[in-house]
């Protein structure tokens, strides 16, 4: 009989091990991956295992993760952990947005080296020829000052091209004439006084330079010789 009580006794203390373990194991869960799920979802995944998630007021920026979505975990995922054990969660609050500065008015150069001091990129270059501002100069930009971004795009004026003429053939033209025809045009003119050849006549433009044929655009210097 006393071996029969102690036989029961240690199979009650087996049975009741075993059966604590049972129920222990039954209350473990693994703690599955939020990270990249928005709070509502998580907080639905996470009751129906009976973990309570939550959220840190601190939201932080991230390149990757988008706002709204959560960002960090503890414990990680796969951690095995009793049921009812809290579990707290960082929200993304998306990219860190850099407020664009004002490029309008700068050279493209400046402009480039602006955007490199704050971190932000030349999306792009689109050229465009106007006489309302100097060459290789800003004229727009998108976003414009104070938006938010990381690229930028910009218009820069590459200026107006210089019209091309072909130097016409002066010699022997009255250089009063020939003066104000190239002064009209656009040019700079000298008009410098020779001694005239023998046989001509005085006030005639002798000699030219650009000779005539040359390409010229307005603006270029032209020096005409005159007889006396």
């Amino acid at each position: 009989m006393m071996l029969l009580t102690a036989a029961l006794g240690v199979t009650f203390v087996v049975f009741a091990v075993l059966s604590a373990r049972i129920v222990t194991r039954s209350r473990d869960v693994a703690v599955p991956a939020f990270v990249g799920q928005s709070v509502d979802d998580a907080t639905r995944q996470a009751a129906a295992i009976e973990l309570p998630l939550t959220v840190d007021p601190t939201r932080r920026t991230d390149p990757t993760v988008p706002a709204g979505q959560i960002l960090e975990q503890d414990p990680a995922p796969g951690t095995i952990t009793r049921r009812q054990r809290r579990i707290r969660v960082w929200v993304s609050a998306g990219p860190q947005v850099t407020r664009v500065p004002s490029l309008i008015g700068q050279t493209q150069r400046m402009a480039e080296l602006r955007l490199a001091e704050e971190g932000l990129a030349v999306a792009g270059i689109t050229e465009v020829s106007t006489a309302a501002a100097g060459p290789d100069v800003v004229v727009a930009q998108d976003p414009p000052a104070s938006g938010g971004g990381r690229d930028v795009r910009l218009l820069v004026n590459r200026g107006l091209a210089r019209p091309l003429y072909v130097m016409p053939d002066l010699m022997g033209v009255d250089s009063a004439t020939a003066a104000d025809w190239l002064r009209t045009s656009g040019f700079r003119v000298t008009v410098s006084q020779v001694d005239p050849t023998p046989g001509g006549a005085s006030g005639f433009v002798t000699r030219q330079l650009p000779d005539s044929g040359a390409p010229l655009a307005a603006g270029d210097a032209v020096t005409l010789e005159v007889a006396r």
